[in-house]
Order: structure tokens, then C-alpha cells, then sequence
């Protein structure tokens, strides 16, 4: 019976749909720039290409006024990986749908949803990710996640060089 967490995606699509037609801020236009290369050409960015096909992609799709649906559809993975996670570690659908709550209300988060960068979202989706098929992997010892592990960490480093601090800390973990 997963009504509770069809409910709480649900509340997280109401409260932040009403924040995707905000102006693009500062680094946001930036991202625009990089992407939209039939109106700026080529601009060089700083970041491994994973995040700039994404919101090409995304801007291909929506409209590149609307680059902030691609956030926002990787903080309602986020919701359900922390669901996911939350119950592999506990067993506890209560403790889930908690978790998810709080992530649902928290500050930090509406604005992540919302943001066109890296760190709000997609670096949280692929820790995550990454970290459910760990727990696959170790914890329940089902070998079959162990490529999915490898690439969600492959993908990871070719997000943001930062990701690395994830991967020590996996490895610390498993030691």
C-alpha cells in the first residue's frame, strides 16, 4: 500500500510547481548560456559534461525558459530514493514516509528543487543511487547491483570532480 508516498509526491509536486516559472539568477543564466547553443553558441563549461547534456536535454524537450523542470524531476527521484534507502536501512515504512516528509518541508530542499546547478539535486540523486545499490550490493549481498554501483559512481565522477568525497566516504563505510 504505497497511497502515503503517491500522497507525499503528490503534496511535493503542489508546493513546488508554483516556483518553475521564477527568473533565471546569476549562475542559472550561466547554465542557460552553456546549453542553448542555437541562440549563444559554444561556451565553454567548467563541469564534466553529464550535467550540461541533461539540461540541453531538458531544454530540448521543455523549452529553455523551462530548464527548472529538469531539477525538479530529480528531487521527486530524490523523494523516492530516500524512501527507498530509508526503508533498506530501517525495515520501517513509518520511518520512510517520516524521512520523506522532512525532506518534502525542508527549506534547503524546495529551493534545490527548484535551482539550475549541480549540487541542488543531481549530485544528491546519484549519492543515493549510488548508496541503494551499495546497500544492494553489501548489505542484502545481491552481486547483480554491483555494475549498476560502478556506474552510478562512473557517472557521479563525471558529474562534479567533488563526488569523490561520496566515494571515500562509501569506501570508509566499507571498511
Amino acid at each position: 500500500n504505497n497511497r502515503w508516498l503517491l500522497l507525499l509526491i503528490v503534496f511535493f509536486m503542489g508546493i513546488r510547481i508554483f516556483g518553475l516559472d521564477q527568473y533565471y539568477h546569476q549562475d542559472e543564466y550561466r547554465w542557460v548560456q552553456q546549453v542553448y547553443v542555437e541562440k549563444f553558441g559554444e561556451v565553454d563549461s567548467p563541469h564534466p559534461p553529464v550535467m550540461q547534456s541533461l539540461f540541453s536535454l531538458g531544454g530540448k524537450l521543455f523549452g529553455y525558459n523551462n530548464l527548472r523542470v529538469v531539477p525538479l524531476f530529480f528531487g521527486i527521484l530524490n523523494l523516492l530514493l530516500i524512501f527507498a534507502v530509508s526503508l533498506k536501512l530501517t525495515g520501517n515504512k513509518k520511518i520512510s514516509y517520516i524521512a520523506s516528509g522532512f525532506y518534502l518541508i525542508n527549506v534547503y530542499s524546495l529551493i534545490a528543487n527548484l535551482m539550475i546547478d549541480i549540487d541542488g539535486t543531481l549530485m544528491p540523486f546519484l549519492v543515493l543511487l549510488a548508496y541503494y545499490f551499495y546497500l544492494k550490493v553489501f548489505k542484502d549481498s545481491d552481486k547483480k547491483f554491483i555494475l549498476p554501483l560502478i556506474l552510478v559512481l562512473l557517472v557521479g565522477l563525471l558529474t562534479k570532480l567533488s563526488f569523490v568525497l561520496f566515494v571515500v566516504a562509501l569506501a570508509a563505510e566499507y571498511l
